[in-house]
């Protein structure tokens, strides 16, 4: 039995299907991001930032 509990990071696809929704004004956009395993604090920045775009991390240095 594994000590800690695993964690299932929702796919961009997962997170576009929340997006879309919200953005169509749909009255189960929660429950849509809910069937789609995408909890609740990563669906209200989802809507927030209005994107789920990946940013890009760690970069070259600039001389």
């Amino acid at each position: 039995m594994p000590s800690q509990a695993t964690y299932h990071k929702p796919t961009i696809t997962e997170e576009q299907r929340v997006l879309d929704a919200y953005r169509a004004g749909r009255a189960d956009w929660l429950a849509v991001a809910e069937n789609n395993s995408v909890n609740r604090p990563m669906v209200y920045r989802i809507a927030a930032q209005d994107s789920v775009e990946v940013k890009h991390r760690g970069a070259r240095r600039g001389t």
